[in-house]
């Protein structure tokens, strides 16, 4: 393939269109459709079992018409089919491909069409129980004769299946579609839409990744469980999901840019939580939802925090600030709560007391980048109780014993309130 028909070295693209040009002699034995059919070879680095096609050429255009290569892999049989036709006028390559493939071999098929950045799509699926359906097509436009610049190219690739796993999570279906963009110096990579479908959940997700400026754009939507959101983004459990307990589906919706290590400016993120119970350690939330804001890798932003909570309600804000160097995160919390009843509060954590009334707190507090979180926390607040009972509270500590015991009646005056 790279050594005919000159054996001291390889063709490029524009040589084979040269020579299978039809003023040109081995071109015109073209003239009428050719069946090729290669076996055992090795094409673009994908062994494959068979190929066949038909090669014709007309007029100022070269065809290949009922191709097909069948790949044999250790697990799975797969097969391409498609045609192609290249202008020698306009020097404009068109491929349209179908076909059942892994993705091993669509990463190998990107590699060789310089899409190194599109196969870090396709290296985080594996344990796939069959093929994926795939369809694609490519634009190939040379530059002009005698001109040493590279080639445009435009591919585009859906693919649909199941069976698969994705970071290790199961699942039950995968839609994506893929453009590979290459034109005037500049590169672009979009895969819009992706949906990931699971036994419990989806996720749909929209990429346009920029190698020159090392961003990616993105909008994402999610209802999966929490533990398989995380898995999915390979996000560590911390403290506040490990003390998180999610009894619904929460619905996670996001925008913004992600920048890599060479880009100009940091990653923007904003986006949405919201659920309608779950339990953030002790205290049960309903109808929770909260706007948050990443900047960069060192600092989030969590604004507009709002739940209903034992009857009453729930407002705060907190930022969470991670030194450059590394280490532990410094987490500044407000927090309001407005008639939060007691008796549904210690009901809910099977606490038999007469306690009654409703509570409404106001706090600031600053935890320290420790392991000793709440040892070294500091902060001050108000909290306010009415309309109840409380009993067996020691208002005056000590002194309230020491005037219980000397004066009749006072223990009962000073540890019971309405």
């Amino acid at each position: 393939f790279l050594a005919w028909p000159v054996s001291s070295q390889g063709l490029t693209l524009q040589d084979w269109t040269a020579l299978f040009d039809p003023a040109n002699p081995a071109g015109a034995l073209f003239a009428r459709p050719v069946a090729i059919t290669i076996e055992d070879s090795t094409i673009f680095g994908i062994a494959t079992e068979r190929v066949t096609f038909a090669l014709r050429s007309q007029r100022d255009r070269l065809f290949i018409d009922n191709a097909r290569v069948d790949v044999q892999t250790p697990r799975f049989r797969e097969r391409v089919d498609g045609e192609a036709a290249f202008d020698f006028q306009a020097r404009r390559l068109q491929v349209n491909l179908g076909g059942t493939l892994t993705p091993d071999v669509i990463e190998r098929l990107c590699l060789f069409l310089d899409g190194g950045d599109v196969v870090e799509v396709f290296r985080d699926f594996g344990d796939y129980r069959a093929p994926l359906n795939v369809h694609g097509s490519m634009g190939l436009q040379l530059a002009a004769a005698g001109r040493d610049e590279p080639a445009s190219l435009d591919m585009r690739v859906t693919v649909d299946g199941a069976g698969l796993r994705f970071r290790g999570i199961p699942l039950t279906r995968l839609q994506l579609s893929l453009q590979w963009l290459k034109a005037n110096g500049q590169r672009k990579l979009t895969l819009a839409p992706i949906v990931a479908q699971t036994s419990d959940g989806q996720a749909d997700l929209a990429i346009a990744y920029f190698p020159q400026r090392h961003e990616t754009d993105f909008t994402f939507s999610s209802t999966l469980p929490g533990p398989t959101l995380l898995q999915a983004l390979r996000a560590a459990p911390g403290v506040v999901s490990s003390n998180l307990h999610v009894h619904t589906v929460p619905l996670v919706s996001a925008s913004g840019t992600l920048a890599g290590r060479l880009a100009s400016r940091a990653s923007r993120i904003d986006g949405r939580l919201v659920c309608d119970d779950l339990t953030l350690y002790p205290v049960r939330l309903r109808h929770a939802r909260a706007d948050f804001q990443i900047h960069g890798t060192n600092r989030i932003e969590l604004t507009d925090v709002a739940a209903n909570c034992y009857g009453g309600s729930l407002t705060g804000r907190a930022t969470v600030v991670r030194s450059p160097t590394g280490g532990l995160a410094r987490i500044d919390l407000e927090l309001g709560a407005e008639n939060v009843g007691l008796a549904e509060l210690l009901a809910d954590h099977g606490a038999k007391s007469s306690i009654e009334g409703q509570v409404s707190v106001q706090t600031r507090l600053s935890l320290p980048g420790s392991t000793q979180l709440l040892h070294q926390a500091t902060g001050a607040g108000r909290v306010t109780v009415r309309d109840g009972t409380i009993l067996r509270v020691p208002v005056f500590a000590g002194l309230t014993d020491f005037l219980g015991r000397n004066i009749p009646g006072v223990d009962l005056f000073l540890m019971q309130s309405d």
